[in-house]
């Protein structure tokens, strides 16, 4: 996350409580309404089917069938109303997206956004400038929170967009590979069969855009935290007014694509990638060099990159990595009622 100058009115020190409470919030809210998407859309292919799913891969496949029939449904009417190259244009466009992965379709989403903020950069009008400054830049003396989620979106020289949107590329597919592959060992609820209380999820795109929406949070919430605390120690010193006109705004999507890192290393270790190397090297090894880079990065106070941005981002992964399951079957255990103590 490289940083820049902001433009406007400054707080003298950073609140804490508020990026901290937004974050929560947005961890929260997103997994919640993944799940509820879920749960809806199971509910609604198990009335279009007649009949209860089974499993999670029965889930994916009636999904799939209904894509395919909505698509027909599309084209037909397009057909009665548009000419008929758009009608094929259509068509094709169409067909390469149900062909795709669900973690292709979540790449595709994220970096849509990434590229048309970076584009939105590019307009040589003060007032977009600004504009964008104040609503897709985060200063931890801004007193907004919500800076935390957007700036994360944000970029604006091509060589930052272009790394981490072809890092992400790989690593956001893997993580929705690793999300569906957990949900499809789960067993699926059933109506006729109320002991079975465990989510089934048909479509692992929610699941995974709710990962991506909190790890980018968590990650610029990392890096104002730190300089936060760093500008508190200050605050009774005679360096605190050097300390505060050194803080600058940061931008970019690299702490969100060091937690899809993180999770993709964890969750298949045997994997190797060359992304920008010759020689493929094992993901965890990769991961190890790079995290120990932003360590020392933190340590001998280098500023070219926003390093505890990076560092929260990795440590949201490897959180989710080993508490989800964890907790996953705590709720699982209270929904049967086992481990339950009455009163």
């Amino acid at each position: 996350m490289p940083r820049y100058r902001y433009p406007f009115v400054l707080l003298q020190v950073p609140n804490v409580l508020r990026p901290i409470l937004f974050t929560l919030g947005i961890g929260i809210g997103s997994f919640y309404l993944a799940g509820f998407l879920n749960r809806r859309e199971f509910q609604d292919l198990s009335q279009n089917a007649g009949r209860p799913l089974t499993s999670v891969n029965e889930a994916f496949a009636a999904r799939k069938l209904l894509e395919q029939a909505n698509a027909q449904k599309e084209v037909n009417w397009l057909q009665k109303h548009v000419p008929l190259s758009l009608v094929k244009l259509y068509a094709t466009v169409k067909t390469k997206w149900l062909n795709t992965s669900d973690g292709q379709r979540a790449a595709v989403l994220v970096t849509g956004l990434n590229l048309t903020v970076f584009v939105a950069w590019q307009v040589p009008k003060a007032g977009v400038s600004l504009w964008l400054a104040k609503t897709f830049l985060h200063h931890p003396l801004s007193g907004r929170s919500y800076t935390l989620l957007t700036s994360a979106f944000s970029h604006n020289a091509f060589w930052h967009v272009a790394l981490n949107m072809i890092a992400l590329q790989g690593f956001i597919r893997a993580t929705s590979d690793y999300l569906a592959t957990k949900q499809s060992t789960n067993p699926v609820w059933r109506a006729d069969n109320p002991d079975r209380h465990i989510r089934a999820d048909p479509n692992p795109i929610y699941r995974t855009l709710a990962f991506y929406v909190t790890a980018a949070t968590v990650s610029s919430l990392g890096s104002h935290l730190a300089n936060a605390l760093t500008l508190m120690r200050k605050a009774s010193g005679p360096t605190f007014a050097a300390a505060r006109a050194s803080l600058r705004p940061s931008l970019g999507a690299s702490g969100a694509v060091y937690a899809l890192a993180t999770l993709t290393a964890l969750s298949f270790p045997e994997t190797s990638v060359n992304l920008f190397l010759v020689v493929p090297i094992p993901i965890t090894i990769g991961m190890s060099g790079i995290v120990a880079l932003d360590v020392a990065g933190v340590l001998l106070r280098w500023k070219m990159f926003d390093h505890f941005a990076h560092l929260g981002g990795a440590a949201f992964g490897a959180a989710y990595f080993y508490g989800a399951p964890r907790y996953r079957e705590w709720i699982t255990k209270r929904r049967r009622g086992e481990g339950v103590r009455s009163r």
